[in-house]
């Protein structure tokens, strides 16, 4: 997850290189993306389910840590969102074309969605390490969860116009 974040830090710098990528409906890679991570984490559910071994006396130490991880994720991605998705928000309200502003979006929609599915990770740990279906469940139903919240939107008038196109009244 950080050497993600870094990479897109040290992306931020280019924001024209992503603008001339974006073509159209800039929410259509992120609902992409979206919908895959969605199916990921629908495989690790299946998986967990699957598990070939029997469940085992977990540590309460390890239930706790990773359920205290968890919330230290959904607590960093909640405040990444509140940092960069308003201001981006309004700045491709003003002007659809900001390249910068739509780079900050995909960048705050990307980071929500890798956050949502370390939660779900984290329930594969729990499973890996012997947890029984019924303590791993959880993290997979607040990683589901958090998906559907934070799933990629952008004003109508900024999505119909794209990066590249003037907002038609």
């Amino acid at each position: 997850i950080l050497s993600v974040y870094l990479r897109l830090r040290k992306a931020s710098q280019n924001p024209q290189a992503i603008a001339t990528v974006a073509t159209g409906d800039p929410t259509r890679s992120m609902r992409t993306m979206h919908r895959i991570f969605l199916a990921i984490i629908g495989l690790y559910v299946i998986l967990a389910v699957r598990w070939a071994g029997p469940a085992k006396d977990v540590p309460a130490v390890l239930v706790e840590t990773l359920w205290f991880t968890s919330f230290a994720i959904i607590v960093i991605a909640i405040g990444f969102r509140r940092k960069l998705l308003p201001p981006a928000s309004e700045a491709l309200q003003r002007d659809p074309r900001d390249a910068e502003a739509l780079f900050l979006w995909r960048k705050a929609t990307i980071l929500s969605m890798i956050f949502s599915f370390a939660v779900a990770l984290d329930g594969i740990v729990l499973r890996a390490m012997g947890g029984s279906r019924r303590m791993a469940l959880p993290f997979f139903v607040v990683a589901v969860v958090l998906m559907l919240l934070w799933k990629p939107r952008l004003d109508v008038a900024v999505s119909n116009a794209g990066p590249v196109g003037p907002i038609s009244s």
